[in-house]
């Protein structure tokens, strides 16, 4: 989408708004609005159609359980994001992922402090259902210490029993973590946990003495 804003000609007539809509555009609409069609009265709506915000350099994805939904005021061709509270300019619009990226960021650092004002907690509620958190949660906690026993390597994966008697099987690019090891080694390591329960990243490996 690309908003643009017509200058007055010399003889001092009205500002004319303008907006031309792009299919390769990152944005849907329900409404395309012509170059040359005056105002209505009525907000045109927007939706946005990535369904992740990137997080410390991609390292951690926000997903979004809604599309950003952008409404803009056809008269003064400012842009409101639904749910979050969000008031941007045309020229900013391009910038919506790290705007968003960084409103949610804010506010979840503001409510692990307990510092949400009355006004903040309620866009937090509202934004907290627009998104995954729990997946958000999983994503960014720190690596854990665990430590197992290599059961088994096979071509593309191999098999580890952790210290609870659950044994796991791990595929991936995780494995070049493990590739010093043989079977049967005992291990300690910090493990990066995803959804499932899935290992993400094996780090500070050492080996322990046999059991």
């Amino acid at each position: 989408m690309i908003l643009t804003l017509a200058q007055p000609n010399e003889a001092g007539a009205d500002i004319r708004h303008k907006m031309v809509y792009e299919e390769s555009a990152p944005f849907q609409s329900s409404k395309k609005v012509r170059s040359d069609e005056k105002p209505s009265n009525r907000n045109i709506p927007y939706k946005y159609n990535r369904k992740v915000l990137s997080i410390e350099g991609g390292r951690i994805l926000l997903h979004l359980r809604r599309p950003l939904l952008v409404e803009v005021d056809p008269q003064s061709w400012s842009c409101h994001v639904e749910g979050w509270n969000l008031n941007l300019s045309p020229a900013d619009i391009v910038d919506l992922p790290i705007i968003a990226a960084r409103r949610f960021l804010i506010l979840f650092s503001k409510a692990e402090r307990g510092d949400l004002t009355e006004e903040e907690r309620r866009d937090w509620i509202n934004i907290l259902d627009r998104v995954d958190y729990r997946r958000f949660s999983i994503d960014r906690s720190p690596p854990r210490y665990l430590e197992g026993e290599l059961t088994d390597r096979q071509p593309g994966f191999v098999r580890v029993k952790w210290h609870d008697d659950v044994t796991q099987k791990i595929v991936g690019p995780v494995l070049l973590s493990l590739d010093l090891l043989n079977i049967g080694d005992h291990f300690a390591a910090y493990v990066k946990l995803g959804v499932g329960e899935e290992v993400k990243s094996i780090e500070r490996l050492s080996i322990l003495p046999p059991v």
